[in-house]
């Protein structure tokens, strides 16, 4: 083995660089909205369709926004506010001028900080809180810490997706059973990844 090989087998790997938070490429491939990113909307919709029945007169909090795109989605069941978080501010920027109904507000956070939820853009509460596809990519020390947060902030339904790759060796199940949520309804749409609705049973 080289000593440049070496190098990058057993050095590089501990000295690089911790990822700026946010990204600035785009979520979502969605051309028609000025959009180039990876992830078709249909794919980020798939098994949402039983959480749009629960929202009338609900507020809703999507953790991970991106563009916003599942929130305007969520305006058809009806709910009173929908609020969108991203770590990326270009994301944040397309979401605010993509979605201008007046129910929807979107901010720039940083969800791999602990104290995120001290943030003064959030509620107290939410009703109904979205954490799609988010969980795995947390940093691993934050992870566990920020998801009791936002369990904590959520009053009726907790709505989760986690990749079938990383549902093992992450699984948040039992967090969020001792937060005081019990599975709903486990959703296993025809493409895309599981979706797990969560309901509180007890405060």
């Amino acid at each position: 083995m080289t000593a440049l090989r070496w190098l990058a087998r057993t050095v590089a790997p501990h000295h690089r660089l911790a990822k700026a938070p946010g990204s600035r490429r785009p979520y979502y491939a969605a051309p028609e909205l000025g959009l180039h990113g990876r992830t078709t909307i249909a794919i980020r919709l798939a098994g949402l369709h039983p959480v749009v029945s629960l929202l009338r007169g609900r507020h809703v909090l999507d953790l991970g926004c991106a563009e916003g795109v599942v929130l305007q989605e969520m305006l058809k069941g009806g709910p009173a506010s929908g609020h969108g978080v991203d770590n990326s501010a270009e994301r944040i920027a397309s979401a605010k001028r993509l979605h201008i109904d007046p129910r929807l507000h979107f901010d720039v956070v940083d969800l791999n900080r602990t104290t995120c939820f001290d943030a003064p853009v959030f509620r107290q509460g939410y009703d109904v809180v979205l954490m799609l596809g988010v969980y795995q990519h947390l940093a691993a020390a934050s992870r566990p810490i920020v998801l009791r947060r936002a369990l904590e902030r959520c009053r009726e339904r907790f709505v989760l997706r986690i990749p079938r790759c990383h549902i093992e060796r992450i699984d948040p199940s039992e967090i969020v059973r001792n937060a005081g949520f019990a599975v709903e309804q486990a959703i296993e749409p025809e493409r895309g990844e599981p979706v797990t609705i969560y309901k509180r049973v007890a405060p």
